[in-house]
């Protein structure tokens, strides 16, 4: 018998209070094979991962409602799977920085990516790319 492998869709979730940065992206993620789903604020962020069960949440760091931190945090405890990949203007530098800025999401102690905005399309698909294997 020949077994046939079907090889699971990659999720990806996109979330950024920009619009056009979420529209951007997820065209980027589209046009490479990705299933995307987009959100504008960490409250859709949450409510959409129910959707869509991500593999990777590629989210921004500052938000109005809830921080990417925050975001990560629920995302990761309802999917723990799901790797993650921070993108900001304000990229942080050092781990201290993070544990200033949220210490509940420095505390449990998840691998993570960083991207500088703008974002570089080769460097993000590669980015996502080394996180998914990870």
């Amino acid at each position: 018998m020949v077994l046939n492998w079907i090889s699971m869709p990659t999720n990806i979730l996109v979330v950024d209070d920009e619009p056009s940065i979420v529209d951007t992206v997820s065209a980027i993620f589209e046009a490479a094979g990705y299933n995307t789903s987009c959100a504008y604020s960490g409250e859709e962020a949450i409510a959409k991962a129910r959707e869509c069960r991500p593999n990777l949440l590629l989210c921004d760091i500052m938000m109005p409602d809830l921080n990417g931190f925050q975001v990560a945090l629920r995302i990761k405890t309802a999917f723990p799977e799901c790797r993650i990949v921070f993108f900001s203007a304000h990229t942080p530098r050092t781990k201290l920085w993070l544990q200033e800025f949220d210490p509940e999401f420095a505390g449990n102690d998840y691998p993570f990516d960083f991207l500088a905005k703008p974002i570089n399309p080769g460097l993000l698909l590669q980015k996502v790319q080394e996180a998914l294997q990870s």
